[in-house]
């Protein structure tokens, strides 16, 4: 069975000189070899077959080998080409894998030889990274393996993430379902972000091909209807996932979509917040406090680490805090946040008054209490 036989070009069949090609790899340098083998291929397959020993056994590793290696499978040597890419160092190893992926693409014969190579190399398969190979290879066997090797390592973490970039890649649009069922199933936050990332790997981002819009769009949808359950630290990964697929909208509102059940009438996240300026007048033998309850408000674009970093300098400009200024005094001022979105008025007021309650352990001489009407707002 010699599949690549029939895709030869009949002028070139007919021109070449079989003899002197044969010759040739006898007196081919290592890096020539490579080419001299893959043109017998193209003009004799018999002749080839015969010459394979001798050229494989000169052959060195370059870019040029790439084309020897597919001519070889394609006339049946697949033991051949796996044996020699064996020996190979591993960086070497893993251009050549990596080569064969590349002509993968186009190449049934290599997707049959990269499936053969899962069964006779075993273990070797995946801990020589031969599945890397996979990515382009879109042809339905190596699908098959694909989908079926996620779920056989899901136990190896370290392989499973591996795999899964990979599975990814390949499949496109048709991974989003699996990597949401793999994220709805979970409860490990840093496989959770990885799975989030992975989204991009489906969408093609990157890829010289040009990302794949139908896989972007199912990945945005999916992050989107996911979002509500994740945690912060995986909601910080959807952002910058959604960034780089292109959903510039999607990312910058995803805090919003993640506390939506929280949003107040007005449209807005509201926490609580409370301030508190510290005014030591008199060298220190008075001291003064002065305490700010209110809202912070914010339209669902920052979470609450964001608001929290950003509390303070919006809190200076939106809320008159002079105590310090009258005591002729370097101002002390705190602000505390709530730490998540509060659903209603009360919850607000019951948070606002439990802080305060923490202040009264401070031994001051007077505290001055103060209902900003006003709430803070972040845009």
């Amino acid at each position: 069975m010699l599949p690549l036989l029939l895709l030869i070009a009949p002028s070139f069949a007919q021109d070449c000189d079989s003899r002197a090609l044969s010759k040739k790899i006898t007196e081919a340098s290592p890096v020539g070899v490579a080419s001299v083998f893959e043109d017998l291929a193209a003009c004799d397959s018999k002749k080839a077959l015969r010459s394979a020993p001798e050229a494989f056994g000169r052959m060195i590793w370059t870019d040029r080998s790439v084309g020897a290696l597919v001519a070889a499978i394609g006339l049946g040597q697949t033991d051949l080409v796996r044996d020699w890419i064996g020996q190979l160092r591993s960086d070497e190893r893993s251009s050549a894998v990596a080569a064969l992926g590349a002509a993968c693409a186009s190449k049934e014969s290599v997707a049959d030889f990269l499936v053969e190579s899962h069964t006779v190399l075993g273990e070797k398969f995946w801990s020589q990274r031969w599945y890397r190979a996979l990515s382009e290879c879109r042809f339905e066997s190596v699908q098959t393996l694909l989908t079926e090797a996620v779920d056989e390592v899901a136990g190896d973490r370290g392989r499973f993430l591996g795999v899964l970039e990979v599975f990814a890649r390949n499949r496109g649009v048709g991974a989003v379902e699996k990597i949401t069922a793999l994220l709805q199933a979970n409860e490990d936050e840093e496989l959770a972000v990885y799975l989030v990332k992975t989204f991009a790997d489906a969408a093609q981002v990157g890829s010289a091909e040009g990302q794949d819009a139908e896989a972007t769009q199912a990945g945005v949808a999916a992050i989107l209807q996911l979002a509500p359950g994740f945690s912060i630290r995986t909601l910080k990964q959807a952002q910058t996932t959604l960034l780089g697929m292109g959903a510039e909208a999607e990312s910058k509102a995803l805090a919003g979509t993640h506390f939506g059940h929280l949003m107040w009438d007005d449209g807005l996240l509201h926490y609580g917040l409370v301030a508190v300026e510290t005014a030591r007048c008199k060298g220190g033998k008075k001291t003064k406090m002065g305490v700010h309850t209110g809202a912070l408000t914010e339209v669902g674009h920052r979470f609450p680490p964001v608001v929290k970093r950003e509390s303070m300098a919006a809190t200076q400009a939106a809320w008159a805090m002079t105590l310090s200024e009258k005591c002729k005094v370097d101002q002390v001022l705190e602000v505390f946040v709530s730490e998540k979105p509060l659903a209603t008025a009360d919850e607000l007021a019951a948070w606002n008054q439990s802080q305060q309650e923490t202040l009264g352990d401070r031994v001051v001489k007077k505290t001055l209490e103060f209902a900003e009407e006003t709430p803070v707002h972040l845009d």
